[in-house]
């Protein structure tokens, strides 16, 4: 969101720098015994220091606090590269229908199916990232940017946790955790998203005007046509988030050379009022 709002580099790399000095102070105090005297004194709790030590090291004791993530992590290696086959699971996870659901894919699919999941993921992420760069409406921009990091954080959360990469936290896996609420929340900004290729028809897009048909030709849908009927120029828009082209009517175009061909093609239609059916008929 900081690089979507065009904020100059003067504020964003001392702030980067700052948020380093500050992890890594706090890596410092939840490491060392003097450190967590510190941090005991402002309000940690003990649970909260298990649960560092448990992502620490996991298999320190595997039988207390650190039994999901260990059983987290023979799970996923459990299924190797092809994973164990589909609902065999030999190892058990608590909460593995939700906040542990990766578990469950690494087994039964090993690192094929885990590194699927994250390809689609990707795939996703990179589409909103782009729909965000290309839209001109800084509000729906910002709105749009929220969602792709909060969808990036929870993928980025809950995996990096079954993996051992960072500390538990229940953030779920979006669309494939259980949970009516989390799938709810993702569907409406997923929703929120696709709706505004829609606006962007107005002013983004690749828009192209093709070759105008004969009068009475038929034109087959899914062909690059461009139809006249009540003597309304069609356009062809393509949505960035999902590549989908469909058709809009008489919409504003922001590229300068597009809408030289508009007002071309209008001038073009005015004309045919003039022109005999049989002569047109012949274009």
């Amino acid at each position: 969101m900081f690089l979507m709002s065009g904020i100059s580099w003067l504020i964003l790399v001392p702030t980067i720098i700052l948020a380093i000095i500050v992890g890594g102070t706090l890596i410092f105090l939840v490491t060392t015994d003097t450190g967590r005297e510190i941090l005991s004194h402002i309000g940690f709790k003990n649970y909260q220091f298990a649960r560092i030590d448990s992502w620490l090291e996991p298999f320190h004791d595997p039988q207390g606090k650190s039994y999901q993530l260990a059983r987290a992590l023979m799970a996923i290696g459990s299924g190797g590269v092809f994973g164990t086959g589909y609902n065999v699971s030999n190892v058990y996870v608590p909460v593995r229908e939700s906040d542990m659901i990766f578990t469950v894919i690494g087994e039964n699919f090993g690192f094929i199916g885990g590194a699927f999941v994250i390809l689609i993921y990707f795939i996703l992420i990179y589409r909103m990232i782009r729909l965000c760069f290309d839209m001109n409406n800084e509000f729906y921009a910002y709105i749009a940017s929220g969602i792709v990091m909060m969808m990036l954080f929870h993928v980025f959360e809950n995996i990096g946790a079954n993996i051992g990469l960072l500390p538990l936290t229940g953030i779920p896996l979006p669309f494939i955790s259980q949970g009516g609420s989390s799938i709810l929340g993702n569907m409406i900004g997923i929703d929120y998203c696709m709706g505004l290729t829609a606006e962007m028809a107005d002013t983004l897009g690749e828009v192209t005007f093709i070759s105008l048909p004969k009068v009475g030709q038929s034109v087959k849908a899914g062909e690059p046509l461009l139809e006249i009927e009540a003597e309304k120029a069609v356009q062809e828009f393509k949505s960035p988030l999902t590549g989908v082209v469909s058709s809009v009517s008489e919409k504003v175009v922001a590229d300068p050379a597009a809408l030289n061909v508009k007002e071309e093609l209008d001038a073009w239609i005015l004309s045919l009022r003039e022109v005999d059916v049989d002569e047109f008929e012949n274009l």
